[in-house]
């Protein structure tokens, strides 16, 4: 810890303070989430976040470097991803997203979400705003701070959680669930992308109101939407019966990266062969570094005597 030096705050949630923060030797710089203990104890979903976290490798995902305790705070070091969320680099394309654009950044989620999927992980809270892009504008999936470990043997869970405008049918219902919350909830994040508004209550927020637009609501596109191929991927994804999604029969991942939408335009090479060799320009190539404002923050800083 002693080796670190903080830079600026760049972020502050109700978990806690993230700050840049360089090592003093090497120059290389990091980022720096410190979380209060409860009692002396760590919360139980960062230490679950942490442990999960642990275990990815993969190129798609934020690398958790070390953790360190005090008697007061957990602090995580993690990579620093520079690109801003994902959330805001498509409020840059003046329009609803291209197909290439689509392809790209679903590609992108595909990949990583049939990583977790193969480890038994539910994510259960795929959203723009938990998604961050690197300097390249390539993804990375970040805050598992909800995110479940499926125990050995076992497919589903029980938990209601996640963004309601977001979550799948099953999750509120509250009978059980596996994997295939993450499609649905890609499925959701497609038709955003590609009709620039929430297929179930867009303008609704009010999560009882939104939990019924999920249940009830008719999965319909607007009549300026020609895409055939992207509508039977969104409507595969959107089928409200979990065994019967795209993505969740016996051919799993294979059936949406095989489907017209992700083969168009990728003839010898596949689209997610060329996402993982970084051989595609990005929608959104970050133009130096976007953080939180500072005056976006709302923190105190208690713990610069835990600091070096």
């Amino acid at each position: 810890m002693k080796d670190l030096k903080t830079v600026k705050v760049i972020g502050a949630g109700a978990a806690g303070v993230v700050r840049l923060v360089m090592n003093k030797k090497t120059g290389m710089r990091y980022a720096l989430k410190r979380v209060r203990k409860n009692g002396g104890k760590i919360p139980v979903e960062v230490k679950r976040e942490c442990e999960l976290l642990k275990a990815q490798e993969h190129p798609f995902i934020m690398r958790l470097v070390q953790t360190f305790e005090t008697s007061k705070s957990v602090y995580i070091l993690t990579e620093l991803i520079t690109g801003g969320e994902l959330h805001g680099a498509i409020r840059e394309i003046p329009t609803v997203l291209s197909r290439s654009q689509a392809q790209f950044y679903t590609g992108c989620l595909v990949i990583v979400l049939e990583e977790l999927c193969e480890k038994n992980i539910v994510y259960r809270d795929l959203k723009p705003e938990n998604v961050m892009l690197d300097a390249q504008g390539y993804l990375k999936l970040i805050d598992f701070g909800i995110a479940k470990k499926l125990e050995e043997g076992k497919t589903r869970t029980f938990t209601m959680i996640g963004t309601p405008h977001y979550m799948a049918p099953e999750i509120m219902r509250g009978h059980g669930y596996g994997t295939e919350v993450d499609l649905w909830s890609l499925g959701v994040i497609l038709f955003e992308f590609v009709c620039g508004y929430l297929p179930f209550a867009d303008e609704l927020d009010d999560p009882t109101e939104v939990c019924t637009a999920v249940l009830k609501d008719p999965l319909e596109f607007p009549g300026r939407f020609k895409d055939a191929q992207c509508k039977a991927v969104i409507q595969g994804m959107l089928n409200r019966q979990p065994k019967k999604r795209l993505g969740a029969g016996l051919n799993g991942w294979e059936d949406i990266r095989s489907s017209e939408f992700f083969t168009q335009g990728h003839n010898s090479t596949t689209l997610f062969d060329k996402i993982m060799g970084r051989e595609l320009e990005s929608p959104v190539v970050p133009k130096g570094e976007t953080y939180c404002e500072p005056s976006e923050i709302d923190f105190s800083l208690s713990d610069d005597n835990e600091l070096g």
